[in-house]
């Protein structure tokens, strides 16, 4: 969201990003880039107040469009950007609506039809959202994320990072950066890297990031007697830095909808071995720039690893596919274009009707 707003202000819009419950980090970039940030303090979940707070914002700043992310903002936003009636409104969503709980779900089946669209930011998220939703094809759009790539391209000396982690120059490192939750199946991981690890010594892990299973993930790693060969970060405000220090990109999630994490190691010439699930085809070519393996398939990951491995010319050459397909795709200012087009076909659409 914080890329999509300063790209429409690059773009010459006036844009406004609203907080319902609290400014969290991202609120400090978006601020630090020029870009307006209101917050509303929502005290719960169903706090009815907030609609009027809303409300009074978008009378103040004369706001024309309305786009809202997650339930509670698309829950809210929808029923006061009608009743102020903002020209054109698109709520976003990011999973179809299959993770939704039984009241979230029979609130989105009723109040959709309020917004002029919705996006989602992978196709299958967009299918999801017809067949699990009820949606229209003719209301749903695929906007891929967009990232400010410039923090890839001035990268800390690999050798340096290394250092740091106490590894040396020529091991084979692996990273995995995300929340450690169960859909994110970091056992996987661990049973992958067991494989590879009994034919390569060489090969090590990075884990970047925090959640409710990493003391899980720690002890299987411990009891598979592996602990040498990983190196658990926690969250780290440097990661372009250490995927930079990788040779490869890893993901193991159950479910996904648009992969920040994938993106990020395309972006710094990373090839990825990944599963095939939810939108991560949007993003990966296979045997191009990286390798698919079935869901919790752990023999299948460790056989791709060492096949990066075995052959670095080959993992060169997909990291550097991957590099030139995110330029191509993924900038924000792409994002922020491809989301105008969007307003200004309903704004039109609109304006003809009446």
């Amino acid at each position: 969201m914080v890329e999509l707003a300063c790209g429409l202000k690059e773009l010459g819009h006036k844009v406004t990003i609203c907080c319902l419950n609290s400014l969290g980090p991202l609120a400090n970039e978006a601020a630090s880039r020029g870009t307006e940030v209101v917050c509303l303090n929502k005290k719960s979940k169903y706090d009815i107040r907030v609609i009027f707070k809303l409300i009074r914002l978008l009378r103040q700043r004369n706001i024309d469009v309305l786009q809202t992310f997650l339930f509670g903002a698309d829950l809210w936003g929808r029923l006061a950007g009608r009743l102020v009636g903002v020209k054109v409104l698109l709520t976003s969503n990011r999973s179809g609506g299959i993770h939704y709980e039984k009241k979230e779900l029979w609130f989105e089946r009723m109040l959709w039809p309020l917004a002029d669209g919705i996006i989602s930011n992978t196709n299958i998220g967009r299918i999801r959202l017809t067949q699990f939703i009820g949606i229209p094809e003719n209301k749903t759009y695929f906007v891929p994320n967009g990232y400010n790539l410039d923090k890839f391209n001035a990268l800390s000396e690999r050798g340096a990072v290394r250092r740091e982690l106490n590894l040396k120059n020529d091991c084979f490192l692996a990273v995995i950066t995300g929340s450690i939750k169960p859909v994110k199946n970091h056992q996987m991981l661990v049973k992958a890297a067991a494989m590879a690890i009994e034919k390569k010594k060489n090969i090590f892990f990075l884990v970047v990031g925090q959640g409710v299973a990493e003391k899980e993930i720690r002890e299987l790693v411990k009891e598979s007697g592996l602990m040498n060969n990983f190196r658990f970060l926690g969250q780290r405000l440097d990661v372009p830095n250490l995927l930079a220090a990788s040779n490869v990109g890893l993901l193991t999630s159950k479910w996904e909808g648009f992969s920040n994490s994938i993106l990020e190691y395309m972006a710094t010439g990373l090839p990825v071995v990944a599963t095939d699930v939810g939108g991560v085809r949007d993003l990966i070519t296979p045997d191009k720039t990286g390798y698919l393996v079935p869901s919790d398939d752990a023999p299948a990951m460790a056989q791709k690893l060492l096949e990066l491995f075995n052959d670095p010319i080959k993992s060169r050459a997909m990291g550097q596919a991957g590099k030139e397909w995110v330029q191509a795709n993924c900038d924000f200012m792409q994002l922020a274009r491809k989301t105008e087009n969007i307003y200004r076909e309903i704004y039109n659409l609109k304006a003809n009707k009446k």
